[in-house]
């Protein structure tokens, strides 16, 4: 399947060199241009589209799922998502305390 992606968009974080394919099927909603790619605003909105509606392969553009681990604070993610890649990272004690509530784990409809 063909998907059509941005050029190679490179940026310094933490002295280190990122590259991000950025897969255009993932931001059809949005219009963005190539220079807002560059932006740490856009590189966090992007992983957490990527966790919610990318694939494997999005996440390897995206940087792999140690770029995930690296802007994982800083996504706005679903709480099921945010629960499911919190487990996976194993990102100890985050938000743990929403998830020991008695009521969370009850039936929400009468």
């Amino acid at each position: 399947m063909h998907r059509p992606e941005s050029s190679l968009c490179q940026r310094a974080r933490g002295g280190k060199l990122s590259t991000v394919k950025v897969n255009k099927q993932l931001i059809w909603d949005y219009k963005f241009s190539e220079k807002d790619y560059s932006t740490e605003a856009f590189r966090d909105w992007y992983l957490g589209r990527v966790l919610v509606r990318g694939s494997v392969q999005d996440i390897r553009d995206a940087g792999g799922v140690e770029s995930v681990r690296a802007h994982f604070l800083h996504l706005h993610l679903p709480l099921e998502v945010e629960r499911l890649w919190s487990w996976y990272l194993d990102i100890p004690g985050y938000r743990s305390e929403l998830y020991d509530r008695p009521q969370f784990f009850t039936r929400r409809f009468p």
